[in-house]
């Protein structure tokens, strides 16, 4: 499986479902599921070197910012990994490398419910949380 390493506040917010563009200085033709890993530099209040959730990366566009002068669009250095559809998964230990990288992990995926998607309660996902989240 495909998988991309990323800081640790930036993959709890995938996790969540609220950052649905990551930024990169390179691009892939990959297109398909990727497992984020949250590399193990160190955060507070972050869960750091454990895969998290698989996401799709359904596409990648560059980044364009529009010039203040002439109020053109250009390039501006990265690309925007689209991603969607979150999955989460009872966290695995995983050491995180640069660039996308591939781990034999798909045995270890257990996916888990999530608060609405799956019909689970929000009392439900909170002792999920507690349970699998926060002792990290």
């Amino acid at each position: 499986m495909k998988v991309l390493t990323i800081l640790p506040s930036y993959a709890l917010q995938i996790w969540a479902g609220t950052k649905t563009i990551e930024y990169r200085t390179w691009t892939r033709n990959y297109r398909g599921d990727l497992l984020i890993c949250s590399s193990n530099k160190k955060f507070r209040n972050c869960v750091c070197g454990y895969a998290l959730c698989v996401t799709e990366l359904y596409d990648i566009t560059e980044h364009l910012e529009t010039d203040a002068y002439t109020g053109k669009p250009f390039f501006a250095g990265e690309y925007e990994w689209h991603l969607r559809n979150v999955r989460s998964i009872k966290p695995i230990p995983l050491k995180g490398y640069v660039s996308l990288w591939n781990a034999n992990v798909e045995d270890k995926l257990e996916f888990l419910p999530r608060f609405p998607e799956d019909g689970v309660t929000e009392d439900v996902e909170k002792a999920w949380i507690e349970k699998y989240i926060q002792p990290l």
